[in-house]
């Protein structure tokens, strides 16, 4: 298997193009197993059998890479500040008396 892909920039097609090969290459003899815990939970929440399963994965090079991009910290800091205003909150008592 040509490996030469990996020392390419992440943004050139030859890589994305190398990732494609390495998964299909990788998962080309994966056999798939059926869980009854998972299935179980499926049936709970009302998830169709046929697609519950399916892990999508980076084969589709047509993926908007702007979708993982890294949060800013601004924003960062204004969630670190509302998770600790309700972080504060969930320790008043609810009622008098409550511990």
């Amino acid at each position: 298997m040509d490996k030469s892909w990996i020392t390419k920039p992440l943004s050139l097609i030859a890589y994305q193009q190398g990732i494609k090969e390495f998964i299909d290459f990788a998962f080309k003899d994966t056999i798939i197993v059926e869980d009854p815990i998972q299935n179980m939970i499926n049936d709970a929440f009302g998830v169709d059998r046929n697609h519950a399963n399916e892990i999508p994965y980076a084969s589709n090079l047509e993926i908007d890479q702007e979708d993982y991009a890294m949060p800013s910290a601004t924003q960062e800091r204004n969630e670190a500040r509302e998770y600790y205003e309700l972080d504060r909150e969930g320790e008043q008592p609810l009622y008098e008396g409550c511990r």
